[in-house]
């Protein structure tokens, strides 16, 4: 199973304590407004990659993609994606569009920007438990979704303990072309 945290503008150095301890990756969408370089926060994301975190594209603002014009999709995609290369060496592959809102103008525009794959989920965590969308318990290949959020941390024990319960294994996304079964 997947552990993925979007947005990113409450980093919390307790999840960086739990990954290097647990020996956890995790992959994060990250606004790029929230990591920008002039910020405190950019510290954190570099910390993050450094403890075996994984940075995804999740747009430069955050804006509801299906309700702007194209050209600025493109821009929020490519925006990030050329941030994350110049921080942290490398473009991301995977992007997940803000509030899952996605058409094929957000595909087409995603594709332009170099990124094979956009990412939903099929479990989050609701504040009150670990919530998939068949209503059962987590199975293996699901994708967690969680935020970076003054709660995060306590979320997060809560998807571990899970996830142990289950018997199943948190693991970074690919960052390869899946491939469809």
């Amino acid at each position: 199973m997947y552990l993925t945290i979007d947005d990113g503008w409450y980093p919390n150095e307790k999840v960086l304590e739990v990954m290097r301890s647990e020996h956890l990756a995790i992959t994060t969408f990250l606004i790029s407004q929230a990591g920008d370089d002039d910020k405190e926060h950019f510290a954190f994301w570099k910390r993050f990659v450094a403890a075996g975190g994984v940075v995804q594209n999740h747009t430069v603002s955050h804006p509801w993609l299906t309700k702007v014009p194209a050209g600025e999709i493109e821009a929020q995609w490519e925006g990030a994606s050329a941030a994350f290369a110049k921080w942290f060496g490398s473009r991301p592959t995977l992007g997940r569009p803000p509030y899952g809102a996605v058409d094929d103008a957000v595909w087409r525009a995603a594709t332009n920007c170099g990124l094979e794959e956009l990412v939903m989920w099929s479990a989050v965590d609701n504040g009150h438990g670990l919530e998939t969308w068949d209503k059962g318990p987590l199975a293996p290949g699901a994708i967690v979704l969680m935020h970076w959020d003054p709660g995060l941390y306590g979320e997060l024990r809560q998807v571990l303990a899970a996830c142990e319960a289950q018997g199943l294994t948190p693991r970074p996304l690919p960052t390869t072309t899946w491939a469809a079964t």
